[in-house]
């Protein structure tokens, strides 16, 4: 089984499309479609669709979402996705495996960042 896209309703449509597509080179382009227009991108093998969510009609508080990702330099990915909107969340966890790190995106949505400690 692999998981092939997933789709995030969003409120803050043009900050997220800018947030995603500088952070993680996304290239989410609108998808016009009889209900009104989507967002369509991909990161990675993944596809990834954002939908308003004026249309979606999620009601939620607090975090929808958490993605993780594998990176290869923490800080710079942090520093990445504060430069396109992103908040810092905590401080970095370094432990045995490698480093865990985490953002919240313009909507609110938690992303964790890890990079695997590297053998000497």
């Amino acid at each position: 089984m692999q998981l092939l896209r997933v789709a995030i309703a969003v409120s803050k449509e043009q900050e997220m499309l800018g947030f995603y597509n500088q952070v993680f080179q996304a290239d989410l382009q609108p998808l016009p479609t009889e209900a009104g227009t989507f967002y369509h991108g991909q990161i990675g093998q993944l596809a990834l669709t954002f939908v308003p969510n004026s249309l979606a009609q999620v009601e939620a508080t607090q975090n929808r979402h958490q993605l993780s990702f594998l990176v290869t330099d923490i800080k710079a990915s942090i520093a990445a996705a504060q430069e396109a909107g992103g908040q810092h969340i905590g401080e970095l966890n370094i432990g045995s495996e490698g480093t865990i790190g985490a953002i919240s995106d313009p909507d609110g949505n938690t992303i964790e960042f890890f990079e695997p400690k590297t053998i000497d």
